[in-house]
């Protein structure tokens, strides 16, 4: 059985459906999911972030509460920076950089673009008859 997916008023295989949302909503995709930059200053980053969000829930401090000394408070905003840019061009930069890392799979979009699926070999759409009046 052929498995179709149901976007907008189309009916497509998942092959079709798959060049379709990469032609066009590709970028969107990558933006609506949380997608993690293997660019190392990132990860470095999200270390130090994960890090101190475990430090503070082991001594039941409130969440971003953590004083750092200088040497990592320095360090962590150069990683900050590197990762997602100190100016506005260099943020666009680094969000293309991000982007064309990130592919999303079938299932990414299909929750993305809300489409159905379905196995049935007889689906056909059922349009109502509109009763024509006469005047």
């Amino acid at each position: 059985m052929v498995e179709y997916i149901y976007y907008k008023k189309g009916k497509y295989t998942e092959k079709e459906f798959l060049n379709i949302m990469d032609k066009y909503h590709k970028n969107e995709c990558a933006d609506f999911f949380e997608y993690k930059d293997n660019y190392k200053p990132c990860v470095e980053y999200r270390e130090m972030n994960e890090k101190d969000l475990e430090n503070e829930k082991k001594n039941n401090k409130p969440m971003f509460s953590t004083v750092r000394n200088k040497k990592d408070q320095k360090k962590y905003t150069d990683l900050l920076y590197k990762c997602y840019g100190k100016t506005k061009k260099q943020r666009e930069e680094a969000k293309i950089r991000r982007r064309k890392n990130f592919h999303c799979n079938l299932d990414e979009y299909m929750t993305y673009s809300e489409a159905n699926k379905s196995k049935k070999q007889d689906c056909k759409k059922t349009r109502k008859n509109k009763k024509k009046t006469k005047k």
